[in-house]
């Protein structure tokens, strides 16, 4: 009896130890899960600065039988007008948010995709129109004046284009005949898929070369090239000289470009790593920049937007496939409902946004770049229909703050650059969303509620 009495304390002791252990450790793991789950300071400012935009905010333009597909960029002119490039290659002036103009034709292909092939037949000539600029100050009463293009298939274009006193709408021109290829010289570097430009500072443009390996039918590609390094680079290009020079380089797919406010430097948008980086005017080298912010979206264009005195910077996204709150913390104390949530904040931890491509693009890049334009074509419209919601506009200062993250409704995908602007005799200025997708006709957000800071 003294025995079984004996082993049963025995018994009952190791069991009460076995439960210390596993309440012990499970309250270790609770808490080790909940401190998962708290999201980082950066996460946190992310989510500070997280707007969604309302849709009766949003309106998609229409201009008569016209939606303007792909208007990828914005010029604002001495009259309150604006240019921008669409995906056929055309350049039109926007008058109002319902009037236009056809002012200009980088191409004759109007509303057809191009091709490599295509691009060989001169007859039917291949232009995607990108960043836009002034080859030198407009004047109000000039007749007409030159636009430096930056033609994703054609290279740098030096284009004439008539002022706004023309009063007709017209039709789509055919290819300017006024239009002149430039940087042809044997002293210039060579570009490749021109992207963003610059005005003019100390008589030179700036102008984003996305990648030498890639070409305009297949931007989808050069994310593969990698976030640790790339092909892209700034340029530093002189009219008067026809001539361009490196003044960075190995930038993973260099896209948007802007002069900073005191005209001290240029801010390129890295991609594939998701960086704003500052290039001085006069590097000491090709890796002479530095970071100023690393943004939880991939940027695309960048355009200066100020406001209320504040000297900010927007850049624009697609999408976004995780939008915050990024992380999921479970007041519940069950193991198992940490567990559901420690799992999803991993999940939006490790492929937020769109780390994968950056992490095995250069692996995969030799195999990526046998594909067709098709393959890249279906992934860019897989990842918006995946997005929740439309384009992503941030907003952001020199010292790397964020600001504002709007957050666009489902009717504004394929974003690729904002500008704050306000229409001649408008009293509220409006922000125009652009897109490189020829589906998305461009959008207008009543954004000065959004614009409190």
């Amino acid at each position: 009896m003294g025995f079984i009495a004996s082993s049963a304390l025995a018994v009952g002791a190791a069991a009460a130890v076995v439960f210390a252990i596993i309440i012990a450790f499970h309250d270790l793991a609770l808490e080790r899960l909940r401190r998962f789950c708290i999201p980082t300071a950066k996460e946190a400012e992310w989510a500070a600065a997280y707007v969604e935009v309302a849709d009766e905010d949003v309106d998609v333009l229409s201009y008569g039988e016209e939606e303007l597909g792909g208007a990828e960029s914005f010029l604002e002119e001495p009259e309150g007008f604006l240019l921008t490039s669409l995906w056929d290659g055309r350049i039109v002036r926007l008058l109002t948010d319902r009037k236009m103009q056809h002012v200009a034709s980088t191409g004759s292909h109007h509303g057809v995709s191009c091709s490599r092939d295509r691009q060989k037949r001169v007859e039917t000539r291949c232009s995607r129109p990108l960043g836009l600029q002034f080859a030198s100050t407009p004047r109000k009463e000039d007749k007409t004046f030159s636009l430096v293009v930056c033609d994703g298939w054609r290279g740098l274009l030096q284009v004439s284009v008539p002022s706004s006193q023309q009063i007709e709408a017209g039709v789509p021109p055919t290819p300017s005949s006024h239009a002149r290829q430039l940087l042809q010289g044997a002293n210039s570097q060579s570009v490749f898929i021109p992207n963003a430009i610059t005005e003019q500072v100390d008589g030179r443009f700036f102008v984003t070369d996305s990648s030498e390996h890639s070409d305009a039918s297949r931007f989808g590609l050069i994310p593969f090239e990698g976030a640790n390094s790339g092909t892209g680079r700034l340029l530093s290009v002189d009219l008067q000289m026809d001539t361009a020079e490196v003044v960075g380089d190995a930038i993973p797919f260099a896209n948007g470009a802007v002069l900073s406010y005191d005209r001290s430097g240029v801010l390129v948008a890295a991609l594939n790593p998701r960086e704003i980086r500052f290039y001085p005017l006069k590097p000491a080298n090709s890796q002479d920049w530095k970071l100023v912010k690393t943004l939880p979206v991939p940027p695309d264009n960048l355009t200066r937007v100020p406001v209320n005195g504040q000297r900010l910077y927007a850049a624009v996204s697609f999408g976004a496939a995780f939008l915050p709150p990024f992380f999921v913390n479970s007041d519940a104390d069950g193991l198992w409902q940490q567990l559901r949530a420690a799992a999803w904040t991993a999940l939006s931890r490790a492929t937020r946004p769109y780390k994968p491509f950056p992490l095995f693009g250069g692996l995969l890049f030799p195999v990526m770049r046998l594909l067709p334009a098709s393959f890249f074509d279906f992934l860019i419209k897989f990842g918006a229909r995946k997005s929740k919601r439309g384009g992503q506009v941030l907003l952001f200062d020199e010292r790397g703050k964020l600001h504002k993250w709007l957050s666009l409704p489902p009717k504004c995908r394929y974003s690729s650059e904002a500008i704050l602007h306000k229409w001649p005799g408008a009293t509220e200025p409006v922000m125009l969303i652009g897109a490189f997708r020829p589906e998305q006709p461009l959008c207008q957000i009543k954004i000065s509620k959004y614009l409190s800071m």
